[in-house]
């Protein structure tokens, strides 16, 4: 087995390191951008939210979406 000379010895670890460090931010840039694309899908404006689907007489039938739930919400709006 030969002896590696120190030059040889710091290449190879600059090299490990070099691929830890490029494999670690390219984890932290995609568990990032996953981060921001979920955070944007959740933030509904309160228009959005809210939305007349039918009118029922003088009533207007409206949906609410709460936020957060995979459900909707119906109740009517009369003035």
């Amino acid at each position: 087995m030969k002896m590696q000379s120190n030059n040889e010895a710091l290449t190879e670890f600059l090299r490990g390191a070099a691929f830890c460090a490029l494999f670690t931010s390219l984890f932290v840039v995609l568990i990032s951008g996953l981060n921001t694309t979920n955070k944007r899908a959740s933030e509904t404006k309160p228009e959005e939210r809210f939305r007349v689907v039918d009118t029922y007489g003088p009533c207007e039938i409206v949906r609410f979406m709460p936020k957060g739930e995979a459900k909707y919400v119906y109740f009517l709006d009369c003035k």
